[in-house]
């Protein structure tokens, strides 16, 4: 009887030890199927790729409390400004009517700093700033001093002698102007200045007469004079998916400085970000207030920026290109039917009436009457044309540089002697580089998130594997492992009844000495 139940047993932990063995087989399965069916998903539609995407663009979200908003709103990009000027060598020989010979001198480089200031949050999905700039000459990084000196247009008489073009018709104006510019002593065409006086002003003659007769509320005249320590008006940009996009610029949503639609247009954004998921047909566009209008760029060619991918975008070709190549540029043209060759842009709507023109350096892409109306210029593509490096997933602008050269449109006026002879002539006055470059630390930091981005899909392919490994692994001993677990469940039998065995025997054998010692 005791043998009996104790085969039970046997048989009993036999069966319960087997049950467990399926039920593990069968949960191993079931775990690999899952894993199998999430691997597919993460490929099917990418799920550890559109995870990482998403944590990028949360990073490039412009909030209050984003990550990006300290960098945004004082940019530890080291920003510079060169500028090259233009020294004119033969001033007597331009005043009886030859081609003008410039020289060029520079760079005098300047650090900028330009942290944002009155930023303010909208509920619409807006932030409005104004970027404060600043300029630190950096005289280590200059060729020449902001102190020497050399010969340069008399601007302000060059501007008066066109803008008196509107009086041509009263009798005794041209002689009346011209008396008064003489009698200031600013009557000479050229003049020595330095860099500092015609970059950041110095007290002009015409200036200070034209005040005399409250004709104007300046004194002193200098390109960048109201730049430094100032700001280049209000923005107002977006926030959302589609941030950085400008969205007003002093308060307008268009310019109204030039004559189409089209030409008022404000496109693109400041150039520090161009939108996400660039590709190389993107259209990207900066609005530069210096030119009073969108600058449109396009696809260059690939280039790496500190070890980081990215898109080569420079000036389009056709920005500035004459009306017959481009017709949307006939609203640059103003007065309406007043359109300049290729090559240059008349700034003269936003200058208050000076006869301003930009173009890019020496001339570069422009017409060559231009380039052939002057000596001493050598247009070059590296050096003269704007760039902007963009990380393609971000649209993060890594390194860029911004060329434009101011011109004068020299006319030749009754208004004062050494005008009458002089060429009809876009002369050029000066040209600047602005530059920026991420530093080491930031670029490092930006390819090991696009490192991560663009190897996460690793991790799917990962989870896929491993979730086949465990269903051939459970289904191998399903269906082939049965025989290998009958002969465990055989042998197990055997030892556990053999065992019941020895210890029933022994127990008759002590049941039979205990009866003997009784007797």
């Amino acid at each position: 009887m005791d043998r009996e139940l104790k085969d039970k047993e046997c048989d009993t932990s036999i069966g319960n030890r087997a049950k467990k063995k399926r039920i593990w087989q069968g949960l191993g399965l079931s775990i690999g199927v899952i894993t199998v069916l999430v691997g597919l998903c993460c490929v099917i539609f990418q799920v550890p790729q559109r995870m990482v995407d998403e944590k990028i663009r949360s990073v490039l979200t412009l909030a209050s409390d984003s990550e990006i908003y300290q960098d945004w709103s004082d940019p530890p990009v080291p920003i510079f400004m060169k500028f090259y000027l233009f020294n004119v060598t033969n001033p007597e020989e331009i005043v009886s009517g030859r081609k003008p010979r410039l020289q060029e001198r520079g760079p005098y480089t300047f650090r900028m700093n330009a942290p944002k200031k009155n930023v303010t949050f909208y509920s619409n999905n807006t932030v409005s700033y104004v970027n404060h700039y600043t300029l630190h000459f950096e005289p280590s990084l200059s060729i020449g001093d902001v102190n020497e000196s050399f010969v340069v247009m008399n601007v302000p008489l060059a501007s008066m002698a066109s803008m008196m073009g509107v009086y041509a018709s009263l009798p005794g104006a041209f002689e009346f102007m011209g008396e008064l510019i003489k009698q200031s002593g600013g009557d000479n065409l050229f003049s020595v200045r330095t860099p500092n006086e015609i970059l950041f002003g110095y007290r002009d003659p015409i200036f200070a007469m034209l005040n005399s007769m409250g004709l104007s509320n300046r004194l002193d005249f200098g390109f960048f004079a109201e730049f430094n320590n100032s700001n280049d008006g209000e923005y107002l940009v977006t926030t959302g998916d589609d941030a950085f996009q400008i969205s007003k610029w002093n308060g307008n949503s268009t310019l109204n400085f030039w004559s189409s639609t089209y030409a008022n247009m404000i496109n693109g954004t400041d150039g520090s970000f161009f939108g996400s998921d660039l590709q190389q047909d993107s259209t990207p566009y900066v609005y530069i207030s210096q030119m009073c209008r969108s600058m449109k760029l396009e696809y260059d060619r690939d280039a790496t920026v500190k070890g980081v991918r990215t898109f080569r975008f420079k000036t389009a070709t056709d920005l500035l290109a004459n009306i017959s190549i481009n017709p949307d540029n006939q609203g640059f043209c103003v007065p309406l039917g007043n359109c300049y060759d290729s090559g240059v842009l008349s700034t003269s709507p936003c200058a208050e009436g000076a006869p301003s023109v930009v173009s890019l350096p020496h001339f570069y892409n422009a017409a060559d009457k231009y380039q052939n109306s002057i000596i001493g210029l050598s247009p070059n593509r590296e050096r003269h044309e704007s760039y902007y490096y963009a990380e393609p997933k971000t649209g993060a602008v890594l390194k860029s540089h911004r060329r434009l050269q101011i011109n004068i449109h020299l006319q030749p006026s009754d208004i004062a002697e050494q005008l009458k002879l002089v060429q009809d002539t876009i002369f050029p006055i000066l040209w600047l580089d602005g530059s920026a470059e991420v530093d080491d630390d930031t670029a490092g930091n930006i390819e090991t998130a696009l490192h991560i981005s663009n190897n996460v899909w690793v991790s799917s392919y990962l989870i896929l594997s491993i979730g086949l490994l465990l269903v051939i692994f459970s289904l191998y001993h399903c269906l082939y492992g049965r025989s290998c677990v009958e002969l465990d469940n055989l042998i197990d039998g055997k030892r556990c009844k053999k065992n019941t065995r020895g210890v029933v025997a022994k127990s008759s054998e002590k049941s039979n000495e205990s009866e003997s010692s009784l007797l």
